[in-house]
């Protein structure tokens, strides 16, 4: 791992050396000594880390540790020079005196100390290669006899030309019917389903694929599905299911139940006393004791209620009367046919299988047993080996393991395919693992190319190799996607447990991410990077001085104002986890002393990530934030927020500002001239009427204008690829839309304004990129709709309007439009408000969402031909929808799930036959 920590210094030494290459020129023989010197030993550690898990060295250990202290060192004072000599943190006035200064014996003193810290480092690392040769770490045959084939992510910046990302459940037929009719069953007696399997065997995803199913979770009048966490408490696993029981309550409702000194075992049983109802338990942590006081939490009545619980073993009790039934669901390795095919399908998507490699599925079910995880794992490792001379090297060093052993084996072997900036970005995911590992999409790509961790190269940006790397690890089997949404807002997670362990061992061996939680707190003086996760106190990490810290992640469940009344107590008396740990059931507050985030800034001026959600830091962020000359990513997602201070203007490398779900409404007018600008998400915050030139600005998300707006400060930001804005005032259509077709690279518009211009679809010169279109309101002039010019419009979403018949007809003609949602506030212009599909128009949309209308959606049996997916949400689903028995959605769904066919034909509510022409 080592070697993913001296890659990326190698370049920030090359760009030092390129940047201040005149002022430097006293010390540039001692910083290209340390490039190569580290160049050098990238390359040896690159093939000789293999050896540190299989061979135990405690020698080579030392030499990586030793290594990566040197590469820390010499990262310092790289940030610490940039920090002397930077001088945008002060008074634009004070500026020339100071640059005056430091051209002379300031200047002097920086670079004379970072030349002596360079010579120092240096000498280390002569040591360092003097011990390698002494102790003979450098044995080519010792290295190659542990891997003889090269990583195949050198190449990492081509891009893939199959998705894989959509999970698929290969060979588990039976063991999903069995618990389906275990959860629908008749028996009145509440049930328990045990789920058990060793860990990659797919337990999770056998109950997701069953139980996250409409057609069963409407059987149930309330349900919920939690993770529990390692030592999480019964109190703090009732509390995770009230607070997933309660999405669908009121505010109102949820007081009322949340009544002052209730403790949560009565507000959970008082919720679902009475009810049928569905409680899945991911509980792989949990320990029996937990267990027992959960189980006989939840209300015994014969309502037919089912709890699932997803385990490795069954919970054995001694001298234990069970209130309850049981049954077991228990998961093997997959059997050959299902393991080869899980297995090509990775490899291959949907091409034909090739007779040649039969030899090899074999050896593909002997070495994994069968287990998906590890299928999905060796398929992704393989993905870009050569055949059939690297397959055979890899699939011997497997053989020749242990068999209990291999699933390690095939991980490690992952990892170290990686190439050193993948092993980082992989490695990032830990910063939140206390959050089920779940990150954004876009979220991710940000924060690694604030950390350094990406350069542009090959002719793609930074932010596009990112989203290349955050797809190769999707089909590595590395990571998954855990839900749906555009591909900039989808949700990621570290694929198993499995691979979180292994994921967190690394970075902690590495110092690559720390972790405050439960009773460890990491050594604030050498902290670079930390997650913070002990809800029991949340603030006491930042109560420390962190000289070398770079990064700060905590993201904590948002506290809900409630009434003056006491706090909600948990399962006993002596509850070991206090209420804080579910805030949203707390009274009281936790407010974080303005001094505290001061005495952050502080003491940590390295930093460039700071990363705050759910948090209490006070109205306004400290003026010490000025002097944040490495900040790139600053997000603040924190309900008390509401001012930034002018100071902010003088981070001359910001890059994310991020104050979603903030009371921060505008920001000061020095931020809108900071030229590094990439990414600005708020909500709803007030657009200046004049800013910089943003050149490098890609996202402005969610903003709104307090006048009439002509859209004039877009062309200050002529890259522009998100537009969010709510026009409050009178759009000048005319100049808006004059103003908007320059911008040549704008991929997504989300626009809210009473009278919407309708040379949105009309610019033919422009908005050729434009994939993403959200409108709301009404749009002017539709009569004078020619032919749609938006030839990429893939996803467009209407509000608020009336849609004419014309209108409709010309969207029909839209060539790449896969998804239409008809949102709150949609009326179509028949008297009925039926809106009829016919077979001449949408040949491409896959996706069709009607919510919170009183349009009523006809489809011929011609219409929508690659219809996939038809969503009925609200008091859209009251309505008599039809769709002809012969259509094409209704076959698939036939010939994919007959029981979800059965229902869907059954329930009149959703869907009648077309018996009769119209």
């Amino acid at each position: 791992m080592a070697e993913a920590i001296v890659g990326p210094l190698v370049s920030k030494l090359q760009e030092l050396a390129l940047s201040e290459g005149r002022a430097l020129v006293a010390v540039s023989g001692e910083i290209g000594n340390l490039r190569d010197k580290l160049m050098w030993l990238l390359a040896f550690l690159q093939e000789a880390d293999p050896r540190r898990r299989t061979r135990a060295s405690e020698l080579m250990r030392v030499l990586v540790r030793h290594t990566r202290d040197a590469a820390f060192s010499a990262e310092d004072a790289v940030d610490e020079y940039v920090f002397c000599v930077d001088l945008s943190r002060y008074p634009s006035w004070s500026r020339a005196i100071l640059g005056f200064l430091a051209g002379s014996t300031t200047q002097l003193l920086v670079r004379h100390r970072l030349s002596g810290e360079i010579a120092a480092i240096n000498g280390r690392l002569e040591e360092i290669i003097k011990n390698k040769e002494k102790y003979r770490l450098d044995d080519s045959a010792a290295v190659s006899s542990v891997r003889t084939w090269t990583a195949s992510a050198a190449s990492s910046s081509v891009s893939l030309t199959w998705n894989v990302s959509k999970p698929q459940i290969i060979g588990r037929e039976k063991e999903q019917s069995k618990l389906k009719e275990k959860l629908l069953n008749s028996d009145a007696h509440l049930e328990v389903i045990y789920v058990l399997g060793e860990s990659g065997v797919g337990r999770t995803m056998l109950v997701n694929s069953v139980c996250q199913k409409s057609t069963i979770r409407d059987q149930f009048e309330v349900s919920a599905m939690v993770k529990v966490p390692r030592k999480a408490g019964v109190s703090n696993i009732l509390k995770s299911i009230w607070e997933n029981l309660k999405k669908t309550q009121s505010v109102e409702e949820q007081d009322n139940i949340e009544q002052p000194g209730r403790s949560i075992v009565q507000i959970v049983k008082s919720h679902l006393a009475g009810r049928r109802y569905l409680v899945v338990i991911d509980g792989r942590e949990m320990t029996i004791t937990d267990w027992n006081a959960v189980i006989h939490a939840l209300p015994n009545e014969e309502t037919s209620s089912r709890v699932v619980l997803i385990t490795k073993k069954k919970p054995h009790f001694l001298n234990h009367v069970k209130h309850y039934h049981e049954d077991t669901i228990e998961l093997k390795g997959l059997q050959y046919e299902d393991c080869k095919e899980l297995f090509h399908t990775r490899l291959h998507g949907g091409e034909e299988e090739e007779a040649e490699r039969d030899e090899y599925y074999k050896q593909v079910h002997n070495i994994t047993g069968g287990l998906p995880l590890a299928v999905i794992l060796l398929s992704g490792l393989m993905h870009n080996k050569e055949f059939p001379d690297e397959w055979d090297s890899v699939f011997k060093y497997l053989v020749e393991s242990a068999k209990s052993k291999r699933l390690d084996k095939i991980l490690s072997l992952s990892f170290e395919d990686l190439h050193h900036e993948l092993k980082l970005c992989f490695l990032y995911f830990t910063a939140f693992l206390e959050r089920n590992s779940k990150a954004y999409r876009s979220t991710l790509v940000k924060l690694w190319v604030a950390e350094g961790f990406l350069a542009p190269r090959d002719g793609k940006t930074a932010e596009e190799l990112g989203h290349i790397y955050l797809s190769q690890l999707i089909v590595r089997g590395l990571v998954a996607e855990t839900a749906s949404g555009d591909d900039s807002f989808r949700l990621l997670a570290l694929h198993n447990s499995s691979v979180q362990s292994f994921a967190r061992s690394e970075a902690q061996e590495a110092s690559f991410m720390e972790m405050h939680q439960g009773d460890h707190v990491p050594e604030p003086a050498t902290v670079r990077r930390l997650t913070l996760h002990n809800s029991m106190d949340r603030y006491g990490a930042l109560d420390n001085t962190m000289p070398k810290l770079r990064s700060i992640i905590a993201i904590f469940q948002e506290e809900r104002e409630t009434t003056a009344n006491p706090p909600i107590t948990g399962c006993f008396p002596s509850s070991c986890f206090p209420c804080c740990c579910f805030p949203a059931l707390c009274s009281g507050k936790h407010n974080i002393r303005k001094s505290v985030l001061t005495k952050l800034l502080q003491g940590s001026k390295f930093l460039r990530v700071i990363m705050l959600e759910g948090m209490e830091i006070g109205t306004e962020l400290p003026k010490e934030i000025g002097s944040m000359v490495h900040l790139r990513y600053l997000g603040a997602r924190c309900q008390s927020l509401k001012t930034i201070h002018a100071s902010i203007g003088k981070l001359s490398n910001l890059q994310t500002m991020d104050v979603k779900n903030s009371s921060v409404r505008e920001l000061p007018l020095p931020f809108w001239k900071i030229i590094s600008l990439r990414h600005v998400t708020g909500d709803k915050l007030i657009i200046p009427r004049r800013a910089g030139e943003l050149k490098q600005l890609k996202t402005l998300d969610s903003v709104r204008t307090s006048e009439d707006w002509d859209g004039k400060i877009l062309t200050r930001m002529v890259n522009l690829e998100i537009v969010d804005v709510i026009v409050q005032g009178k759009l000048k259509e005319h100049e808006f839309s004059h103003n908007l077709s320059k911008l040549n690279y704008l991929t997504t518009l989300k626009l809210e304004v009473d009278g919407l211009p309708v040379n949105i679809f009309t610019e033919a010169c422009s908005l050729q990129c434009l994939k993403t279109v959200s409108l709301t309101g009404t749009l002017s002039r539709i009569e004078l709709l020619p032919v749609l010019q938006l030839p990429n419009l893939n996803d467009l979403s209407l509000s608020k309007m009336q849609l004419h018949k014309w209108f409709i007809k010309r969207l029909g003609e839209l060539p790449c439009l896969t998804k239409l949602s008809l949102l709150l506030g949609v009326s179509y212009e028949d008297e009925e408000g039926k809106l009829e599909f016919q077979h001449d128009g949408f040949h491409c949309l896959r996706i069709l969402v009607v919510r919170d209308t009183h349009i009523t959606v006809l489809i011929d049996e011609l219409a929508l031909p690659a219809l996939q997916n038809l969503q009925l949400i609200g008091c859209s689903r009251e309505l008599q929808h039809k769709i002809h028995p012969s259509h094409k959605y209704v076959k698939m769904i036939k010939r994919e799930d007959r029981n979800l066919f059965q229902d869907i034909n059954s329930d009149k509510n959703l869907f009648q036959d077309i018996t009769t022409a119209r």
